[in-house]
């Protein structure tokens, strides 16, 4: 039910979609779904609060809200540069992702064709790694703070792949 003339998001995402498209949801559905996804969100700040004991879902700070939710259908060639999101927590979800994205590179030293990659830190050396690419896969769901810089490599066949994302901001 979404459509280009109401619901198009391609000119406020960082992605380059040449031939697929972003679309934002309408409001109704995206409060619909943000006590879903805050079931996500609340099992992730659970496991930062394990580990470093300053949990985000804390009584002490204001509820995070679900600010933006949208759906990226990529064709080949498509791709997002590295970019960061908006608010607090941002997500994606794998929804459709062909695993022949993964088998045709293209000719370089960058074997990334699909990838999504997160990116940590300044590069200042060789002997520095702040590069993490992952190969996604249907049903795989990211949660990370949202200024954390990635990136979506472009893939080389013809498939679709379809992905939701989203950014939580803390409500006021």
């Amino acid at each position: 039910k979404l459509t280009k003339e109401e619901d198009d998001w391609n000119y406020q995402l960082a992605g380059n979609l040449k031939y697929g498209r972003s679309y934002r949801f309408k409001e109704s559905f995206k409060l619909r779904s943000e006590t879903y996804l805050k079931i996500y969100v609340k099992r992730f700040c659970d496991g930062i609060d394990k580990l470093y004991g300053n949990s985000l879902m804390t009584d002490k700070i204001t509820p995070l809200k679900l600010d933006e939710l949208w759906i990226n259908f990529s064709q080949k060639h498509d791709f997002n540069p590295p970019h960061a999101h908006s608010g607090v927590l941002s997500f994606v979800i794998f929804c459709k992702v062909p695993p022949e994205i993964f088998k045709t590179q293209a000719d370089s030293n960058n074997q990334s064709a699909g990838k999504i990659t997160f990116s940590y830190g300044e590069n200042i050396t060789s002997l520095m790694g702040n590069d993490y690419p992952i190969e996604p896969y249907e049903n795989l769901m990211f949660i990370f703070p949202a200024q954390l810089k990635h990136y979506v490599s472009p893939y080389w066949v013809d498939a679709e792949r379809i992905s939701v994302s989203g950014n939580f901001s803390l409500s006021k």
